[in-house]
């Protein structure tokens, strides 16, 4: 139930409160070994918790202070038995818990991964080979095809001295050249590599879920105009290159949605015109107007045109300020 306090070995009436059931429905916490009434001439005897407690109750060398046990079933359990929990944070940040057990002990164990469960990773990763290199062969194709498009979308929005490119970083290069066998052939052997550690870590630290890209920012020097640098736009790009780079990935996004289904979804942005200069704010109400677009902000600036609504004390009104766009 969680709700013992293993210190008292009686409910813990703090917890019981947070559940908003009344204490006195519970039944009292009584001793393992209690009887508890017959029936049809069977006497009925109160058992230490749960089967695992039985067990550990039962071992031969329970009765030896330094004994330790492993209980292997549906899971599979280690530990010990003492005389009072142990109840620090490098237990807790080790994952062990206190069981109350049999004739008053505790049972201080942790969960650990059954055998059978390890023997069948290899198998399941097997499977999930499969699986994998087709999410990360169709996540290549759609990174590729973000890319040209939010490219020609911020050379647009910072008036042509400005362009991104997206990297696909994944478990192997350029994985929209590479047919599915190699994908597949790549992740099963890096999955076998790295079974060990994962069985200690609880977590495979190999495949498709660890993928990202990278957004490189290509621009014109400002004084040397035919010298164009790179940079990482997430390690060093301004605040206002990080927004213009963001809008030009959702503005693609907005157009291959369109020429997926045939129609534009409702384009919402919240706060983007902050970092942005006059040039880049005015470029991006030029794309607004391809689709129907609401922007929230807390200020708006004259320059801009733009069908204005004002919220106060949870009332919309229409602005009489407006220019249409």
């Amino acid at each position: 139930s969680q709700m013992l306090d293993p210190k008292t070995k009686n409910w813990n009436p703090q917890v019981v409160s947070l559940t908003g059931m009344p204490q006195h429905i519970l039944p009292p916490v009584v001793k393992s070994a209690t009887p508890a009434g017959e029936y049809k001439g069977i006497q009925i005897i109160k058992a230490a918790g749960h089967d695992t407690q039985c067990a550990v109750c039962a071992m031969p060398s329970a009765q030896q202070e330094s004994a330790a046990f492993l209980s292997c079933g549906t899971w599979s359990l280690i530990g010990c038995e003492c005389d009072a929990p142990v109840m620090t944070k490098k237990s807790m940040e080790d994952e062990l818990s206190n069981e109350l057990g049999a004739n008053g002990k505790i049972n201080y164990l942790k969960n650990i991964k059954p055998l059978e469960y390890t023997l069948e990773l290899e198998s399941w990763d097997q499977e999930i080979a499969k699986y994998c290199a087709f999410v990360i062969k169709r996540r290549a194709l759609f990174i590729q095809q973000l890319s040209t498009i939010a490219s020609e979308i911020h050379k647009n929005l910072s008036n042509g001295i400005e362009s991104i490119s997206l990297q696909y970083n994944t478990i192997l290069d350029t994985p929209n050249q590479k047919p599915l066998d190699e994908i597949i052939y790549t992740y099963q052997s890096g999955a076998r590599s790295n079974f060990q550690k994962d069985k200690i870590l609880g977590y495979s630290t190999f495949g498709a879920h660890n993928d990202d890209f990278d957004i490189t920012l290509n621009y014109i020097d400002a004084i040397n105009k035919d010298n164009t640098q790179s940079i990482s736009i997430r390690r060093a790009g301004s605040l206002g290159q990080q927004r213009t780079a963001t809008l030009s990935l959702k503005l693609a996004e907005v157009e291959i949605l369109s020429n997926e289904y045939g129609e534009p979804p409702v384009l919402l942005l919240d706060d983007v015109l902050g970092e942005l200069d006059i040039i880049r704010r005015q470029k991006l109400l030029e794309y607004c107007k391809l689709y129907q677009t609401i922007i929230t902000c807390t200020e708006w600036h004259d320059e801009l045109p733009a069908t204005i609504f004002s919220v106060k004390n949870g009332v919309v009104q229409r602005s009489t300020q407006e220019k249409k766009l």
